[in-house]
């Protein structure tokens, strides 16, 4: 990635519209092929990238801090995806922030299609990504929130060309593993909760309070 930042850096803009905050919570090389992945497949708005290191026990302190275009905030102490996210949403300065885990790599358009979303559908509070696994089917298309309080995953291990899982359609909540929320309604609802560590339940938190909001 080094060799490839100092020949394709990512651009730098003074007025991003989006900001792209990730999560490096794991290994360093997948926030590499993240960042890859990102840089292949810029968006048309103009974007600045934040990545917040939850105290990585590699070397990625020594890594990414040459990485142009990136901005790095290094947390001490590790705190969870949440707590990541949230840190990256405090230094963000575009109106809207994109949460994007290390371990996904984007596909083309992604984020300009997550974006027209909110204008297609008028009142839409978050919009997530379909996820793929490694093989190719679906890991989610949106997550169900039953009566109980639990939580379903929909159109695991469907084909990603499948009908159900193939047109934008309204869910109880996505997944924060690549999620857009106009950065204001993010911290009018408080953000994610900072006491939870973002294994499901955070993110299905920040859903509810956007509902509540009648988004």
């Amino acid at each position: 990635l080094l060799a490839l930042g100092e020949t394709h850096p990512f651009p730098i803009h003074e007025s991003p519209e989006v900001s792209i905050v990730i999560a490096a919570c794991g290994r360093l090389d997948h926030t590499l092929r993240c960042l890859r992945a990102v840089r292949r497949h810029l968006p048309v708005r103009p974007v600045e990238i934040i990545v917040v290191d939850d105290a990585m026990p590699e070397h990625s302190a020594s890594v990414l801090p040459h990485v142009p275009g990136v901005r790095l905030d290094r947390r001490p102490v590790p705190g969870g995806v949440g707590a990541c996210f949230n840190a990256g949403a405090a230094a963000a300065r575009g109106d809207w922030l994109h949460f994007l885990r290390s371990d996904v790599e984007v596909q083309a358009d992604w984020l300009d299609e997550l974006h027209r979303t909110f204008h297609i559908f008028p009142g839409t509070g978050a919009a997530g990504s379909k996820l793929l696994q490694v093989d190719g089917t679906v890991l989610s298309a949106g997550r169900i929130v039953w009566q109980d309080g639990s939580a379903t995953d929909f159109g695991t291990d469907v084909a990603p060309d499948a009908p159900e899982v193939s047109q934008a359609r309204e869910v109880d909540a996505c997944a924060a593993v690549s999620l857009l929320v106009p950065r204001l309604l993010f911290e009018a609802v408080g953000g994610f909760p900072a006491e939870q560590p973002l294994q499901g339940s955070a993110d299905l938190a920040l859903a509810l309070r956007l509902a509540a909001r009648g988004y």
